[in-house]
C-alpha cells in the first residue's frame, strides 16, 4: 500500500522528534560536558576528582631492617645480646583533603593544568614481627634481659627505617611517584571532559621557584572562574 506524502510528512516528523530526543539525552549522560570554555570544564573536574579525595598513596618503601641490642646484669656477670631481623615496609601519602580550586592553575595557551599539591609524607614504619628472626647469645638470659632487648630492637628499628623513608633519595623518589599518580588521577576525567592534549603539571613546595618549562597562567585561578561563571 503506497503512503501518501502528509503519511510521509508525519513519519518524517516522528523520526527526527526521536533523533533529537536521543541526542539530548546523550548530551546528559556525558560527564563534565564542555559547554562555555575549558576552565569552567575544569573546574568542574577538579571538584568532582578531588571532592570525594582524603589521602592518596604515591608508594611503598619495603626492605629488611637488623638492629642489635646488649644486655649486663650482675655487675657484667650476666651478659647477653641479641640480632633482630625483619622485613619492613613504609607507605607514602599526599593529603589532598585541603586542596582547593585556588591550588589548580589553568595554561589556556600551552594547555597545561597545574596543581600546586602538598610534599608526599612518609607514614609510621610496618615492622612485620610475624617474620622476624632473632638470634640471642648469653649464658643465662633472664626474662627481664629478654624483654628490654627486644624493646630495644623495636625502638631501634623504627628509628632506622623512619630515618631511611625520610632521607633525601628517597624523598626525591616519592616525589616522582606522587607527580605520576596525580598526573595519572586527572588523565581520565580531562579526557571524559572533552578537554583533548592537555597536559598536567604537579608542583611541591619544595620545588621551589626552581625555572622550568611549565609556563603558569596566573590572570586567573579555577576558583575565580568557577565562582564567576554564568548560571
Amino acid at each position: 500500500m503506497a503512503l501518501t506524502r502528509s503519511q510521509y510528512f508525519v513519519i518524517g516528523l516522528v523520526a527526527l522528534l526521536i533523533l533529537g530526543g536521543w541526542l539530548g539525552y546523550s548530551r546528559l549522560q556525558m560527564p563534565y560536558a564542555v559547554e562555555r570554555e575549558d576552565r569552567i570544564a575544569l573546574s568542574k573536574v577538579v571538584t568532582a576528582t578531588f571532592g570525594k579525595q582524603s589521602a592518596l598513596k604515591v608508594g611503598t618503601l619495603t626492605g629488611e631492617v637488623q638492629t642489635t641490642a646488649a644486655d649486663a646484669r650482675l655487675g657484667g656477670l650476666l651478659q647477653s645480646d641479641s640480632v633482630m631481623r625483619a622485613p619492613y615496609s613504609v607507605d607514602y601519602m599526599v593529603d589532598l583533603s585541603n586542596l582547593s580550586l585556588k591550588d589548580f592553575m589553568w595554561n589556556a595557551g600551552d594547555r597545561v593544568l597545574t596543581v600546586r599539591a602538598p610534599e608526599p609524607v612518609a607514614q609510621a614504619p610496618n615492622i612485620d614481627e610475624t617474620k622476624m628472626t632473632v638470634e640471642r647469645r648469653g649464658v643465662f638470659i633472664t626474662r627481664d634481659a629478654f624483654d628490654k632487648m627486644g624493646q630495644i630492637s623495636a625502638n631501634r628499628a623504627v628509628g632506622i627505617v623512619r630515618d631511611k623513608a625520610n632521607s633525601p633519595e628517597m624523598l626525591v623518589q616519592a616525589r616522582a611517584n606522587a607527580r605520576s599518580e596525580l598526573t595519572r588521577l586527572m588523565k581520565a576525567p580531562l579526557a571524559a571532559a572533552g578537554i583533548r592534549k592537555a597536559e598536567v603539571a604537579v608542583r611541591f613546595p619544595a620545588d621551589g621557584n626552581r625555572p622550568n618549562v611549565e609556563r603558569w597562567d596566573e590572570s586567573r585561578s579555577l576558583a575565580e572562574v568557577y565562582k564567576d561563571k554564568p548560571n
